[in-house]
């Protein structure tokens, strides 16, 4: 044996391959009963043999599963003999004759099956796997057509398996022949049975050479006696994620408690074995019961002969009394320390119906022995036995990995896919099963596999279904796991479960309980169904809808593998329609809040229930499809249903069908922001009804895309295309859709800054719809009235506009116009300066435009509430949602949306003094807002650049901004703009000395103000206080004064102390310029009162410094250094007024 240098290890030989062994058991079964078929005097038995042998020398190497490939041996070896022995020795030529017609039949399909495994043979070539993916649908195709072969030799079973007549027919020489084949096809077969578990026999042998070789090393090799090697429980899996808490909680009650009985339940493939043996692993545990914990694997243990022969076995009993449950019970009993015994897989003794009982009673018998702790796993929902005493509370059955437990899962075992975008949907499509998972991440790692190529696998049902078939083994195959399942005796015993089954595979969002109220061929009993599916853990009940639910690896199992008949699914289709039909309000109506509640539930089975309905053009069905796909126009709009409902009235050729879906996917897509397909559709619909002669459905399709257009901002194409559709509507007497238009119009006018013209036009839509009694355009108008007096700065008219609407779109259920209410609900607040209350309003707009699927709301509310964070002063909150609002508006393409929001990005970078990155935002939206050619933002953008140019000292630049602002806004009527260019060119003026100019730039600002009932107080307050400034840079000392006279009032009577403190210390300024020191004292004395209590270190520091220079100048020199000290130490804590701190120190050394 060659040296082994520590810390390496000789590579491990690889498993024996299992096909020799199949094969060659196989062989020998057939070589000798063929033996017998020569005795036959029926020509051609000889020839099954030898053709079953082709079969078999060929079958071994298609790449096919195992379990598939080792089941059609079987069959093919018990059906020779079986032909054999009842052919040997015939002596009946009637017989003869009968069984001559079957076996040249049987020898047919033999030969058949032989010439298609070799075609599958050749198919396996390495060179046409390319792709791991292929590999496994390969392996998944040969696999059906496998057992297809063994289904196909069904019949021959039927009508040669004549066994127990065998003895009477023939000889007693062919009898003792007979003994000796069924004793080598019994050897046979249990080399058979072996070589089903080689693979699993050399794992354990080498696992144990492995031990004993590490041991060897470290020279402690133990005594074989002293290795009980049944009795060692498997390891722990090497990957175990989320389930800590769980395993934590059952290791405590199986030490903590006094007689633990604990039932581990779930479906399949959840991982209560992985759960299990980790607390057989846990150091609890392993303190408590040290060696004396056994697993039990019940999974073989088809009967009660067998699990107590699996229990002796996994005991380390070797020796047998001849009755193995007292032996078991004598070996437990004998012992004084605690033992726990897990009982793995329990379900498939319980099962068995016709042991049950038997099952049931050794369970019993070893859960009396109280020393004696068990755990079971089990899918199932209840524990296995009433009579035992499991205690208490019950275990919660195993419920599916968290998100986060799921991605630590397949990250560990597939590292390369932990960046992946598609690895969360993929999880979320495998139902968060930890085997699902195991097996596809294995599969990804292997097959070099990402999650975005897998999870496009995995959609494809004819793939998908073969990639979570790993093995025979329910351990390592999701797809043998749920088949164990549905073949139980417990699903048997009910077959009704299975056509349930079959129904909810069909529903992606489970079988709600209205459902299982009709009646549905094959089901007499929906709740005894219902109940054998989740006592069979094939299914779930959802807690909060009560609906009986699959996880996703079993819908598509069952969807691909047992599909409801045609009879079943047709009642289903109808079922649905019929629900469809019983809600079918529309909005405004009074029960269309309840409908959409009730339809919102059932949307997603809808959404592949329908689409499937109307496949064969049923008249039934499209109706159904076409309310709700109004329905979804209303609510949550989707394309799934809308589109392939135009394509089956093309395909039927139902022209006004065909029109109605047309326009209502041009309002879907318009909903989804998609503007270029939703005008192509209003275009296709408007041909459509112009063949039909149909002038009311052109009309409306015209107003669709006035609608188009003025999403776009193309306000002169969308006032053309209202006035077209209105003038047609006019023409036919339609009274509600001229006021839509009209209603249209406003829009289009508001969006132009032309107020008070739609303000006009939502007054002449109100009214006909007021006629009409049409209370969702009543809101709709109302709505459009609060925006244009928001525009207008009246903000109480607004807010009754946008509480009115608001009420009337709560009655109708009409989130939509309830969000925008709320969003101009929430502009006002804002502007108010309550920013904390607007922007909730704009949360919770958001929240609920985010429920409805709209985009576009959902950003415009996003948007809101950084309008509202960045007037809080919270500038990194609003950066946050403005950029989330940003991505958003920029793909759905909403130019106006990125243009406001790159606005407000502007405005936080100015706040946070980044004036570079201001000015791009600003003028990005500048850009958007020329493409758009809205007037009055356009001229906004370019004051807020004039006002960074002005901060840069770029005052050139500055000028031109506000300039041409200016002239917008005069342009567009707009006074407060205009108000604000004239007060930001009156400073720039005055910095550069330049006073006429700013003289009369202010007192244009002051004279627009005037004649606006006093416009923006604030800002005439501020022009009068530099009005102030500009005479006195003049020498004009008592326009000076009086300037900031008025000012102060201004302040006063807005409530702004700060500004009312700041004109009274300028007056001081005046006086101390014209010599009236008294009369400046007690005006500084009075300004310095009001910083001093409003806290304005700047101001209060100001107002000492000149307080003090008044004492310099009136002699009083300790006054003077008692304020210019306290002045100089103020400055000297703010940050940028070095100079200030100067020039006191200056006059204090002076005065020194």
């Amino acid at each position: 044996m060659p040296h082994i240098p520590l810390g390496r290890h000789p590579p491990k030989p690889k498993p024996k391959p299992i096909a020799p062994y199949v094969i060659g058991g196989a062989k020998i079964a057939l070589d000798t009963v063929s033996k017998v078929a020569s005795t036959s005097s029926i020509p051609g038995v000889k020839a099954v043999a030898d053709v079953a042998l082709q079969i078999i020398a060929t079958v071994g190497s298609v790449k096919a599963n195992r379990s598939d490939t080792k089941n059609l041996i079987d069959r093919i070896v018990e059906l020779v003999a079986v032909v054999s022995s009842t052919c040997a020795g015939e002596g009946d030529e009637e017989l003869s004759s009968k069984l001559q017609d079957s076996v040249e039949k049987l020898v047919s399909d033999l030969t058949q099956i032989t010439d298609e495994v070799e075609e599958m043979r050749r198919s396996t070539n390495p060179r046409h796997l390319k792709t791991l993916i292929n590999g496994c649908l390969l392996h998944y195709e040969n696999g059906q057509k496998i057992k297809e072969f063994s289904s196909r030799l069904g019949w021959a079973m039927n009508v040669f398996q004549v066994r127990p007549t065998i003895s009477a027919l023939a000889t007693q020489s062919l009898d003792t022949q007979r003994r000796q084949v069924e004793r080598q096809l019994k050897d046979a077969i249990c080399l058979l049975q072996v070589a089903d578990r080689a693979e699993e026999i050399h794992s354990c042998v080498q696992s144990v050479h492995d031990v004993v070789r590490t041991m060897a090393m470290l020279g402690a090799v133990p005594s074989a006696s002293s290795l009980t090697l049944a009795a060692l429980p498997p390891p722990k899996p090497a990957v175990f994620c989320g389930r800590d808490d769980i395993v934590k909680e059952i290791s405590s009650r199986l030490v903590g408690t006094a007689v633990p009985r604990l039932a581990l339940l779930g479906a399949g493939g959840i991982g209560k074995t992985a759960v299990a043996l980790n607390v057989l692993g846990s150091d609890d545990v392993v303190r408590h019961y040290g060696e004396a914990r056994y697993f039990v694997r019940c999974e073989e243990a088809t009967g009660s002969v067998l699990l107590v022969e699996l229990l002796a076995t996994s005991l380390g009993i070797k020796k047998s009394s001849g009755d193995r449950l007292q032996d078991v019970m004598a070996l437990l009993t004998a012992s004084h320390h605690p033992i726990l015994v897990l009982f793995d897989s329990f379900e498939t003794p319980w099962d068995a119906s016709e042991e049950r009982s038997h099952v049931e009673e050794i369970l019993c018998t070893v859960a009396s022995l109280p020393h004696v702790a068990i755990l079971i796993t089990m899918r199932s929902d209840v524990p296995p036995s009433i009579h035992v005493k499991w205690s208490e509370p019950p275990l919660d059955a195993l419920p599916a990995l968290k998100l986060e437990a799921s991605l630590e899962l397949y990250v560990r075992i597939h590292p390369a896919a932990s960046s992946d975008p598609a690895l969360e949907q993929l999880l979320a499509d495998l139902s968060y099963m930890p085997l699902a998972i195991t097996l596809m991440a294995s599969l990804g790692r292997h097959g070099n596999e990402t999650p975005t190529n897998l999870l496009k696998n995995w959609k494809d049902e004819r793939v998908g279904i073969t990639l979570l078939n790993g093995g025979t083994s329910k351990s390592n195959s999701v797809n043998r796991s749920i088949e164990l399942s549905i073949e139980s005796n417990l699903m048997k015993l009910a077959p009704e479960a299975l056509t349930l089954l079959s129904i909810v595979a069909m529903l992606p969002a489970g079988a709600s309980p209205w459902l299982l109220e009709n009646d549905i061929p094959n089901i007499r009993s929906p709740l005894l169904a219902k109940a054998r599916l989740l006592e069979a853990t094939l299914a779930y009940n959802i807690s909060n809808t009560n609906a009986l639910q699959l996880h996703s690896p079993i819908r598509l199992y069952v969807s691909r593998y047992h599909p409801p008949s045609k009879e079943v699914r047709d009642a289903i289709y109808i079922a649905f329609a019929d629900f469809v039909s019983r809600h079918n309000s529309r909005l405004g109506d009074p029960s269309f809040p309840r409908d959409v509640e009730t339809l919102s539930r059932e949307e997603t089975n809808l959404e592949v229930i329908l689409p499937a309905a109307i496949t064969d053009g049923e008249h039934w069905a499209m109706d159904a499809a076409a309310s709700f796909c109004w329905y979804q126009y209303w609510t949550r709009p989707r394309l799934g249903i809308i589109t392939c409902l135009v394509e089956v009235s093309k395909r039927m050729r139902r022209g006004h069908f065909l029109a109605h879906s047309l326009v209502c996917l041009g309002n879907i897509q318009y909903r989804l922001n998609v503007y270029d397909k939703a005008k192509a559709a209003y275009t296709k619909a408007s041909r459509v009804y112009s063949e039909l002669k149909n002038k009311q459905g052109v009309a409306s399709c015209l107003e669709g895309i006035g609608d188009v257009h003025r999403a776009r901002g193309e306000y002169e194409e969308a006032r053309s295309a209202y006035s077209d559709a209105s003038r047609q509507y006019q023409a036919l007497g339609d009274e509600m859709g001229t006021a839509s238009c009209k209603q249209g119009l406003g829009h289009v006018l508001q969006m132009q800054g032309r107020y008070d013209d739609a303000r006009i036009a939502y007054e002449d839509a109100l009214k006909g719809y007021q006629k009409l009694g049409y209370g969702l355009g009543l809101a709709s108008c109302q709505q459009g009235l609060g925006h244009v007096f928001r525009r207008q700065n009246h903000h109480e008219e607004a807010t009754k506009a946008f509480e009115a609407a608001s009420q009337r779109y709560r009655e109708l259920g009409n989130p939509l116009g309830l969000g925008d209410c709320l969003q101009g609900l929430g502009d006002i607040l804002r502007m108010q300066g309550h920013h904390h209350d607007a922007r909730l309003a704009f949360q919770e707009s958001c929240q609920g435009y985010r429920n409805l699927g709209d985009r576009l709301g959902t950003s415009n509310g996003l948007r809101g509430m950084g309008d509202a964070y960045r007037m809080e002063g919270r500038y990194d909150d609003a950066k946050v949602v403005y950029e989330e609002a940003l991505r958003v508006y920029r793909e759905i393409n909403d130019r106006t949306g990125t243009a406001n929001t790159m606005g407000g990005l502007g405005d936080v970078y100015r706040m946070q003094g980044r004036h570079k990155d201001a000015l791009l935002a600003y003028k990005e939206a500048l850009g958007e807002y020329r493409k758009l050619k809205d007037g009055p933002r356009i001229a906004d953008c370019l004051g807020r650049i004039g006002y960074v140019l002005q901060t840069q000292r770029e005052y050139d630049g500055a000028v031109s901004a506000f300039e041409e602002a200016l002239g917008r806004f005069r342009q567009a009527s707009e006074r407060t703009g205009m108000m604000k260019c004239q007060r930001s060119l009156s400073d720039i003026y005055l910095m550069r000395g330049r006073y006429d100019e700013a003289r009369a730039a202010y007192e244009e600002a002051l004279q627009i103000s005037q004649e606006s009932n006093h416009l923006d107080p604030a800002g005439s307050a501020y022009c009068l206080k530099r009005l102030g400034d500009v005479h006195r840079h003049q020498n004009r000392p008592e326009w000076a004064r009086n300037a900031y006279t008025d000012a102060s009032k201004r302040y006063a009577e807005l409530g702004d102390e700060l500004g009312a403190a700041d004109c009274q210390r300028k007056m001081a300024e005046v006086s101390i310029a014209e010599g009236r020191y008294l009369e400046a004292r007690g005006a500084l004395e009075e300004a310095l009162r009001s910083y001093r209590r409003l806290d304005s270190r700047v101001g209060t520091a100001n107002c000492l410094k000149d307080l003090g220079q008044v004492h310099c100048i009136q002699g009083q020199e300790n006054e003077a250094i008692r304020a210019i000290s306290e002045a100089r130490d103020l400055f000297t804590t703010l940050d940028g007024l070095r100079d200030a701190v100067a020039e006191c120190t200056a006059i204090l050394d002076g005065l020194v």
